[in-house]
């Protein structure tokens, strides 16, 4: 069961802890890492890594997907790195530069507070994109080659994962082997609605694709039964 849940991490996409706390804690011995993205993060701040720490002992994935100038990256890593989160994110489309600035600090702050150095996680294509979005936004004659483009140059800066959906896991796992952890959101159970996402795979295709981690977040969240539910989540993966 370890090495399952540590495979699963769960989206707190909630305004604030309170509303988050039933399925934090409900969910301890059952997830690896937990999500933590702009909502929750603007508005709770840094108190809210601190509580899930201290109360659910999982490891925190920063989702805050940072996209700027990479003095401005540089800036934004460096006031994190006392947080000691396990990954955050970056938009992969801010280039290699941008993507070497963020590791570079990341590693500056560890050494100086003595810290593990977070794991710098790259998205690539939104899953909220479709084929047809993907491709006018990118300039690429399908989804799987945006993916790709930007898959090099995250790793020209030494990032080390990548967010993708199922669909890009066996081109990614083809063309860079190991070289990446896949982060894999998007994820829903066999019959489940889709939402607002639209490059959606089961937790057990995502697996069997190559998929390190899931991310799982309204499948639980708007669940009549979270704690099942992960369960039949962990059972499908298993």
């Amino acid at each position: 069961m370890s090495a399952v849940k540590n495979r699963l991490i769960l989206a707190l996409d909630f305004p604030s802890i309170h509303m988050a706390q039933s399925f934090a804690l409900g969910s301890i011995g059952r997830v690896g890492a937990y999500k933590v993205g702009p909502v929750m993060f603007l508005a709770e701040g840094p108190k809210v890594i601190g509580w899930l720490q201290d109360k659910c002992g999982g490891g925190i994935f920063l989702d805050l997907k940072f996209h700027d100038i990479p003095n401005t990256v540089a800036g934004t890593v460096s006031r994190i790195s006392h947080l000691n989160v396990d990954m955050f994110t970056v938009h992969s489309l801010g280039g290699t530069k941008m993507v070497k600035a963020a590791r570079d600090t990341a590693a500056e702050g560890a050494e100086k507070l003595n810290l593990p150095r977070p794991k710098v996680v790259a998205v690539t294509v939104l899953t909220s994109h479709d084929e047809e979005e993907a491709k006018k936004l990118f300039g690429a004659t399908d989804t799987v080659s945006a993916v790709l483009r930007l898959a090099e140059a995250a790793e020209k800066g030494g990032a080390d994962g990548l967010v993708c959906s199922g669909n890009e896991i066996e081109p990614l796992k083809k063309e860079f082997g190991d070289r990446f952890k896949l982060i894999v959101p998007g994820v829903r159970l066999p019959g489940a609605d889709v939402g607002d996402q639209k490059r959606t795979v089961t937790p057990k295709e995502a697996i069997e694709k190559g998929a390190d981690f899931l991310v799982i977040g309204r499948t639980i969240t708007q669940s009549d039964d979270p704690v099942k539910t992960l369960d039949e989540i962990a059972a499908s993966i298993a």
